[in-house]
């Protein structure tokens, strides 16, 4: 069996060949895998699933459904959507501290018609150390799709940052981020370059030469404090699998700016850089990133201002506001329309502001009292759709026909979007 075959530009996976009566070869079993896009914002907007009960992880400290760091690509390349997803392990269910230095769980999951199968063992190579699994990173905060090989399929990235447990040193908090890549076997490898090590919260990745080594642009929370370094910066692929770190494109327009989320999306013929922190009017003027949107040149610079700034909604205008919606997470984009989910500052409430790039107009399209996904105990959900541990951070939200939704129903706002 071969793993890739190609006829002309069409790419088979997994393909049988037998010789036919005439000494020619033909294809008996095949499939057509799934195709990886420029980005990240696209892999995961392109998606065909709708809202759906996930799979519950089954950890040594509790149960978890909808952990933070998801993503869904072909990675069995049997042209279907595979479920990727990393929960830590290093608090218990009633958000309690247990361990800082437990790694996390991550699980492959495929949908059949009988539920959910854990296929884990067979798409991850083994620590040749131990015989095991490797490891996952202590806190996995969000799971991106890319190719950064440079093979067509897919592969991850997982940007993490280490426990939050306020005795453990500031400095000792922080970890590599991990990459799950694709090998000729059908298989992924684990790694966690020290390059990626950080406070590492969001990424996005983006192919600029579309020869399939995606570059990456993170936001790291411990370096908007440093003049000579940035929150945002990118991580270079310098082929094959390998990256470097570059502030210099990003630095002049980051300096002391407190950044935790980032994407990158084409919109009409341009592409943009959308990074975020606290708003403005929460965290103060220097160090505050209403959600903001910058014009990426083809160098991968950024320069200047903002070509728009989603303005925030609230006039409360300090940090006692704990019921203000004025920190910005993901962001779904369609026909010169923008829309950001905003939470309060401990994630007990969250919205949907709906941005026009044409009007500069901005309007709440969702509000919802209660967390994003609320904490269930193990064995007693509250609502049917959801079971285990929940989350309260919204890393990704997409449009599928006229709805705004997220992959798991249990977190699934099914907002209609303006026509």
């Amino acid at each position: 069996m071969l793993t890739s075959l190609y006829i002309g530009k069409e790419r088979y996976s997994n393909v049988t060949l037998r010789l036919n009566a005439l000494g020619a070869f033909e294809l008996v079993d095949f499939y057509r895998p799934l195709q990886v896009r420029r980005s990240s914002h696209e892999n995961y907007q392109a998606l065909p699933v709708d809202s759906q009960k996930l799979p519950i992880i089954s950890g040594p400290l509790f149960l978890a459904q909808s952990p933070n760091a998801r993503a869904f690509a072909d990675f069995t390349q049997r042209g279907e959507y595979v479920l990727f997803s990393n929960f830590g392990q290093n608090f218990s269910h009633d958000r309690v501290f247990v361990d800082p230095k437990q790694p996390s769980i991550y699980r492959f999951h495929r949908r059949t018609s009988s539920g959910w199968i854990d296929v884990t063992s067979e798409l991850v190579n083994p620590d040749p150390s131990s015989g095991q699994l490797p490891t996952g990173c202590i806190h996995p905060r969000q799971a991106i799709v890319s190719d950064f090989n440079g093979d067509q399929i897919p592969d991850i990235f997982v940007a993490c940052h280490g426990t939050e447990r306020p005795e453990v040193p500031h400095i000792e908090r922080n970890e590599p981020s991990m990459f799950f890549l694709s090998g000729l076997d059908g298989r992924y490898s684990v790694s966690k370059p020290e390059v990626t090590s950080g406070n590492i919260h969001s990424a996005a990745a983006y192919d600029f030469d579309g020869r399939g080594f995606a570059d990456l642009v993170v936001a790291d929370m411990d370096l908007w404090d440093r003049p000579e370094q940035t929150a945002v910066y990118y991580l270079v692929n310098d082929r094959p699998g390998g990256f470097s770190r570059d502030y210099s494109r990003t630095q002049p327009v980051f300096r002391w700016k407190f950044a935790f989320n980032v994407d990158l999306f084409p919109m009409g013929d341009a592409l943009y850089l959308y990074a975020s922190g606290p708003d403005v009017e929460y965290y103060g003027q220097r160090e505050g990133l209403n959600a903001s949107f910058y014009r990426v040149s083809p160098d991968r610079s950024i320069t200047g201002a903002p070509e728009f700034v989603v303005p925030s909604l609230e006039t409360q205008q300090e940090r006692s506001c704990q019921d203000c919606f004025n920190h910005n997470l993901a962001i779904a984009v369609r026909d010169q329309r923008i829309y950001v989910i905003k939470i309060t500052p401990q994630y007990t409430n969250y919205a949907i502001v709906e941005y026009d790039v044409r009007t500069r107009e901005t309007t709440y399209r969702h509000r919802h009292d209660g967390s994003v996904m609320a904490q269930y105990s193990p064995g007693k959900p509250e609502n049917p759709l959801c079971e285990g541990v929940g989350t309260t951070w919204i890393d990704f939200i997409r449009i599928q026909g006229e709805r705004l939704i997220t992959d798991a129903a249990c977190t699934s706002p099914g907002v209609p979007i303006s026509p």
